[in-house]
């Protein structure tokens, strides 16, 4: 049994569990009963005298329910864990557990906690003296007293299998003490839903939350309801919620619209006020702005998930709560916030690629046979339509289902023969991407399914509409000059090698700055963001390095300004102002408007043009400055159509050249010019 102990002491990055420097995982549903009843049967050794006990112990939540649980959450039930309501002599001996040992515990508790009731005081004393003794004389139940509370307690429990064999991992079992009724309400959670597989039964639980909240009632998972002011107890049962519910709302509730998420939703359009439903809202966004509940698909990592039916109300909200989305999982965050680099950062680049798919693409770009398939990655939104029986659908990405189409998309496509399904980026000339500037004034579709033909693009498009397919956006073939292709040859001929990650990174860099030179236009005109390639072990993506680099700068000025952080825009008012050198905000500005005053390569955007860079620089040395500064950007970013972009400015261009050929360096005046002096000074002259 030593080493299986031993074995446990291995890190392992689950969420949830509080036993940290602990192996501990998930555990398969085929697992639970066995590891249950090896649980139960360790704990009646420890406890001869309360075996009739743990047979009254029920599991809570999700367990047995989904074909994997995080953890396992075990109702006890107050009343039978003390029939008389009380911790007596008695009882603690029928535990193993010395009286005057819980006596003293119980005294040097009521000293630290001073508003505990007798009740909290006597539970919290007992189930530490318990987790003690079960970690002192138990080689497979581990306790962490640290987090013993008057309403629960933590074990962690070496899985089971299904053939009864000892797994080299733990599961955390967890005692949540109160009323079992009342338990396994509050901690209910339904079947996982098909249609949402992010669902999970803290958003029902929440929901019912939310509800009381916004009426000034405290729902307790552990104890009831209490309302807010009083800090009274006025709800102990579920049919005492469910009745103070139907009080508060005027409308009849049953337990079955309260099992889910989707059910109390439902129950929640038909029945509320348009009022009380931004209310109830309102306070469920919050609750869930703060929660970290799933688990991301894409990297493992713990985060929040928004139900889809909530998507567009969170983004009406998001500055009136306000709500970060720090934790939201990151496909989500990157569709509600438009953080594209979220949603990238999950997606595989050439420095994650096997050597194998490195050299593949390096002879593509070559002009070799390669099984690679490369396409343009355009910054626009995702859009579906579906053709059945003459009737036209269409569903953008964030939508749970289709719906009847809208003109144009319903005449378009019902005058063509031929059902199906075809999947679009869109372009739209009045909804710019953030930092790329399309040259066009249509509305472009690129059709990325691959069933839409040249001829039934042409007939598609119109004065206004531009269809296209997949094949149009290709990118297989490269222009690269002589010393291009040699230094290509010497990069394949590396990756022949075993590679390091930073060898990969550097040829990734290397093969970025070739073929993604800042020169490069996308088949749209304008910038490129990047491209996207298929066909070897695993699609990746090529961002465009000019793109990354404005990228980068911009988003967290965006964030920040827009108030999509944690930070409130007063606080950031005030730390622009105040202009504290080692302020990350102030640091950020300064390095944004110094790269802002170089000349951007055209087909991408700023928020300002180089002049208006210069200028407001210069004004980041004093705090009146300063201010102007922050009121300047902090109307610039929320006007997307005045952002700088070089076809659109072109004479504000040619201006900003002859300002700084005008600039005096042996007298500058303030930050700017001397930074520009000194970028002068040391060769970096800006381009003619």
């Amino acid at each position: 049994m030593a080493s299986f102990q031993t074995k446990w002491r291995r890190f392992l990055t689950e969420g949830g569990n509080v036993f940290k420097g602990e192996r501990v995982g998930a555990i398969p549903l085929e697992f639970i009963e066995p590891t249950l009843e090896r649980y139960y049967e360790e704990l009646g050794r420890l406890f001869p005298q309360q075996t009739a006990f743990f047979q009254t112990i029920e599991p809570l939540g999700s367990v047995g329910k989904k074909a994997k649980s995080g953890d396992i959450d075990l109702a006890i039930d107050v009343s039978e864990l003390a029939p008389s309501r009380k911790i007596d002599d008695q009882m603690l001996q029928s535990w193993q557990l010395d009286p005057q040992t819980w006596a003293d515990t119980r005294a040097r508790f009521a000293k630290r906690a001073r508003n505990a009731t007798d009740e909290e005081l006597d539970l919290r004393a007992f189930l530490y003296e318990l987790a003690k003794y079960i970690g002192e004389n138990s080689q497979l139940i581990k306790t962490d007293l640290k987090k013993v509370t008057s309403g629960g307690m933590f074990s962690l429990f070496p899985q089971i299998s299904d053939s009864g064999e000892q797994q080299e991992i733990g599961i955390q079992v967890d005692w949540m003490l109160g009323n079992k009724d009342w338990l396994k309400f509050a901690y209910f959670s339904d079947v996982p839903s098909v249609d949402q597989e992010m669902l999970k039964g803290l958003h029902r639980t929440q929901l019912i939350v939310a509800l009381l909240g916004a009426k000034d009632y405290s729902f307790q998972h552990a104890k009831g309801v209490y309302r807010k002011g009083t800090k009274e107890k006025v709800v102990t049962s579920p049919q005492e919620a469910l009745e103070l519910i139907q009080k508060l709302y005027g409308a009849p509730i049953s337990i079955e619209e309260l099992r889910n998420f989707n059910s109390l939703y439902g129950w929640i359009e038909a029945n509320l006020s348009d009022e009380d439903k931004v209310e109830v809202y309102r306070y469920y966004l919050k609750i869930l702005d703060r929660t970290r509940g799933n688990k991301d698909p894409a990297t493992g990592e713990q985060c929040g998930h928004i139900p889809t039916e909530l998507e567009d109300f969170w983004r009406q909200n998001q500055d009136i709560i306000p709500l970060s989305g720090k934790f939201l999982c990151k496909d989500q965050k990157a569709r509600l916030m438009g953080d594209e680099m979220l949603e990238e950062a999950a997606t595989p680049r050439i420095a994650n690629l096997g050597n194998d798919d490195i050299i593949a693409l390096i002879d593509l770009i070559l002009g070799q046979e390669s099984v690679l398939d490369v396409s343009e990655k355009l910054a626009g939104q995702n859009l579906s339509v579906k053709v059945e029986n003459g009737q036209v659908y269409t569903k953008y990405k964030n939508q749970p289902e289709y719906r009847e189409a809208y003109e144009p998309f319903k005449s378009i496509f019902a005058a063509h023969d031929g059902d199906g399904e075809y999947v679009f980026e869109m372009i739209s000339p009045d909804n710019r991407p953030d930092y790329v500037n399309y040259l066009t004034d249509n509305t472009i579709f690129v059709d990325f399914s691959g069933r839409l033909t040249d001829e039934m693009a042409k007939k598609l498009s119109n004065e206004s509409n531009t269809f296209m397919t997949k094949k149009q956006i290709r990118r297989n073939q490269f222009d690269v000059t002589p010393e291009q292709r040699q230094e290509l040859a010497g990069l394949r001929s590396r990756a022949e090698q075993r590679l390091r990650k930073r060898d990969k990174q550097e040829i990734a860099d290397r093969i970025k700055a070739i073929i993604l030179s800042p020169n490069v236009q996308s088949v749209l005109g304008g910038g490129v963001e990047g491209l996207y390639v298929t066909g070897g072990s695993k699609n990746f993506k090529i961002p465009s390095p000019t793109y990354q680099n404005l990228q980068k700068l911009q988003v967290g000025i965006y964030a920040v300004l827009s108030g999509r952080t944690r930070i409130s825009k007063k606080e950031v008012r005030q730390r622009v102002i105040d202009g504290a050198e080692d302020d990350k905000i102030v640091q950020d500005l300064r390095r944004f408007l110094s790269f802002a005053q170089n000349d951007i390569p055209a087909g991408y955007r700023m928020f300002v043009s180089p002049e208006e860079a210069m200028n407001l620089l210069s004004k980041m040395d004093t705090p009146e400055g300063r201010k102007q500064v922050y009121v300047f950007l902090n109307k610039r970013i929320k006007k997307k159509n005045d952002w700088y972009s070089p076809e659109q400015l072109e004479e504000a261009k040619k201006w900003s050249r002859k300002y700084k050929t005008s600039i005096n360096c042996s007298n500058p005046k303030g930050f700017s010019q001397k930074q520009y002096c000194k970028r002068q000074k040391s060769g970096g002259k800006y381009k003619s």
